[in-house]
């Protein structure tokens, strides 16, 4: 059956709680696509703010193909998000029909395709937040929630109908009062007991009755944590007196800090309370209002920040003004209302990565780019230290220097911004699979990674690894292993002996390059490496190199290590493959080769038209990588050009090499990304026959043709001519 143009998962179609990297983005794309910008909602989180508020006015929405009727998308926000503000978005999309599925009577398939994604996206959404709903019991009728004024508690009313009930305020205000009615019950209790013997007993009972009020209502003013104090509108850093309390600034907005005496207005110390403000380990300890006693519309709300520090007789706390209306002035009775902020939220558990091999792992060439936040790197690097040489700590990662584990430990980094995640190092140039196995000679690769896991495990009170990288196949294919396989299992199986190697660690093995000047034993070995995931292909995967066109790859190392834009991609392929199902490209059907089979010759014209054989259909979501063979001749006046033309894109990569009759040992290399490349002028200045060798990998975003496009680039007399014989090969490449 074929798949939907428009494919809809199981998904909850909302991204992970996210946290800011200091710029405006934009940040993406999304895990999942979307029809029209207009469904998605963006929600942020402050740093002490306690609910997500609606920013999506503040946001800009953006598909990464805006020509895509269904496509991933990017927020860019107005301003900068810091790193301490937490956000997410959703996809919210409110079901509509606008469109006929019917044309003359008959159903257009690709609309009706379209109509049932769109209202199954509705659908998802609202099974998402139906799910999150307030619930009653099975059997239960309805409930209904009447809304009340900002700060009134709820209570239920006839069983399923939720109200509002009496003002936290009021409560708070009347505590005072309830205190001195309970004093005075008490007094009459007393007098009642003496006015009578015979009713001894009915007062003995009231005046119990009396002071266990007046214990209830100073229980329950305590446990308000609402305060009586007056205010003084001195604004110096001293004991304000008995009772009273004051800020640092006239300007009440513009206060920082507040001096409070230990002893409120009803001469009760606070000093046990006041130092307990600052016991929350969030940054924001809490929020102080500070309410007006006789006027409930006079009050200001602060957050509380740092320690409490003792002013001897007084406490000085830290406070960043929020909001408030009215005037405080000299000798006012207030409340002081103390709110505690909950304890930050712990990192989750760390995420502990070991990288280990040859010198694609040791390598890590310059780039300046910006790691996650809670990314750390340990420090043993194989470019400089030797395998004997043990780490001692982790540092926020490199943002001058890229390798792939790098990069795909930032990937994880990213979607995991409560957990820090660790990455380990371990890799040493030229080295064969042996220098992991028992006894092997110096240097010891498996000792060191040993040592190194186990002092790292020690430092951040961890107890295992979490995922393993491997790449190591280049010196045993160069020196022809033939144990290759059996060498890989005995090594894994030497790492599932130790207790911080679980059996059910992730393991990722890199391919190596297919462009080396050995390629072709390469290729051989990365087949043997294939077998290796094979044989446990829910443990292990295979990340394909040859993915990637022969530009991300180093022509001073004869193409075996990779430049570093090139090793910051692979790692984000690698992690595609592990977290996401794609990425990690590998040919999984054999490559189709289209063959041209006439002579195309042109002449008296200089543009670019498309190749009558030469092309093909791109399907979206697929992955292609296209290998073009173009051989032909040129006249010495009309020389060639060429190009390509190709649905909008993903990802686009493009690497050409040309050869001439003219210049047979020095082909001329070019490169390009993301851009389709056209009029690319063949300049020799006299006849020839040439070949053009141009490898793309293309992740289209959209349906549509691919195609080689030809002319001569000075139009003439003289023919051009593309040969017969001339191929387009083409595979899709999956996980």
């Amino acid at each position: 059956m074929a798949a939907t143009p428009y494919p809809l998962p199981r998904e909850t179609r909302e991204s992970a709680i996210l946290v800011g990297n200091g710029t405006v983005g934009p940040y993406g794309p999304s895990l999942y696509k979307i029809f029209d910008t207009a469904d998605v909602k963006v929600f942020a989180k402050l740093l002490g703010a306690t609910v997500y508020s609606d920013v999506t006015a503040n946001c800009t929405i953006a598909k990464v193909n805006p020509a895509s009727a269904y496509d991933f998308f990017t927020v860019t926000f107005n301003a900068a998000v810091l790193a301490s503000t937490s956000w997410y978005h959703q996809a919210r999309r409110t079901a509509e029909r606008s469109v006929a599925v019917t044309k003359a009577g008959t159903i257009t398939a690709a609309e009706l395709e379209k109509e049932l994604s769109k209202q199954a996206s509705a659908e998802s959404e609202l099974r998402r937040d139906v799910d999150r709903a307030v619930r009653v019991n099975a059997g239960a009728n309805p409930v209904t929630i009447i809304a009340g004024a900002d700060g009134e508690l709820v209570m239920f009313d006839g069983g399923n109908v939720v109200t509002s009930g009496e003002n936290v305020e009021t409560i708070l205000g009347s505590t005072a009062s309830a205190a001195a009615s309970a004093a005075a019950a008490g007094a009459s209790a007393g007098e009642a007991a003496a006015s009578a013997g015979a009713a001894a007993g009915s007062a003995g009972a009231a005046s119990a009755s009396a002071t266990a009020a007046a214990n209830s209502a100073l229980a329950a003013a305590n446990a308000t944590q609402a305060l009586p104090y007056t205010f003084s509108t001195t604004v110096a850093d001293a004991d304000p007196g008995n009772g009273a309390f004051r800020l640092n600034n006239a300007s009440i907005a513009l206060a920082t800090a507040a001096y409070i005496d230990n002893q409120d207005s009803d001469a009760v110390s606070q000093t046990g309370f006041l130092n307990t403000v600052d016991d929350s380990t969030n940054t924001v300890r809490g929020t102080l209002t500070i309410r007006s006693k006789s006027n409930p519309a006079i009050k200001h709300v602060f957050n509380i920040l740092g320690s409490v520090v003792d002013g001897i007789g007084y406490r000085k706390l830290a406070l960043s003004y929020l909001s408030g209306s009215g005037v405080f002035t000299n000798g006012m009775a207030c409340w002081l209302i103390f709110t505690r902020s909950g304890d930050n939220a712990a990192f989750g558990a760390p995420i502990v990565i070991l990288s280990s091999g040859q010198s694609n792992v040791a390598l890590h060439p310059a780039l300046a780019w910006v790691p996650a936040p809670n990314l750390y790197l340990w420090n043993h690097d194989g470019l400089v230290d030797a395998a004997t040489h043990v780490g001692t700590a982790f540092a926020p990662m490199d943002p001058t220097t890229m390798g792939y584990d790098y990069a795909y430990a930032n990937e994880i980094a990213k979607a995991n911004p409560l957990s820090k995640v660790y990455l380990l190092k371990i890799g040493q140039g030229s080295l064969a699979i042996a220098q992991w196995m028992v006894g092997a000679a110096a240097p010891d690769m498996y000792a060191c990674c040993k040592n190194n896991v186990q002092a790292a495990l020690a430092v951040i009170g961890a107890t295992k690894i979490d995922e393993f990288l491997f790449w190591e196949v280049e010196t045993d294919a160069y020196n022809g292993s033939t144990t290759l396989f059996a060498d890989y299992e005995t090594v894994i199986a030497r790492f599932r002996t130790e207790t911080w190697f679980p059996a059910s660690t992730p393991i990722v093995i890199m391919a190596g390059s297919p462009y080396v000047g050995f390629s072709p034993s390469i290729r051989y070995y990365n087949d043997i490496l294939r077998h290796v995931v094979n044989y446990e292909p829910n443990r292990r995967i295979y990340v394909d190199t040859a993915a990637l066109p022969q530009a991300n790859f180093d022509a001073a190392s004869d193409y075996i290590h990779m430049t570093a834009s090139g090793y910051q991609l692979l790692g984000i392929v690698a992690y595609g493959a592990v977290r996401q199902g794609i990425g990690a490209w590998r040919v999984t059907n054999p490559p189709q080769t289209i063959i041209k089979k006439i002579n195309g010759p042109r002449s008296n014209t200089a543009v670019l038209a498309s190749d009558e054989e030469l092309k093909l259909i791109l399907k979206t979501p697929k992955v292609y990588k296209i290998k073009l063979d173009i051989r032909g001749t040129l006249t010495a006046a009309e020389d060639f050009k060429w190009g390509l033309i190709g649905p909008a894109v993903y990802v686009l990569q493009t690497f050409t090499r040309l050869h001439t009759t003219e210049a047979p040992t020095a082909p001329v290399f070019s490169a390009t990304n993301n851009a389709y490349p056209t009029n690319q002028a063949v300049l020799v200045g006299t006849a020839c026959q040439f070949r053009l060798l141009i490898e793309v990998l293309v992740w289209p975003s959209a349906d549509g043709l691919f195609a080689f496009q030809w002319s001569q680039n000075t139009g003439g007399a003289g023919s051009t001519i593309v040969f017969f014989g001339s191929t387009l090969e083409f595979a899709e490449v999956t996980v």
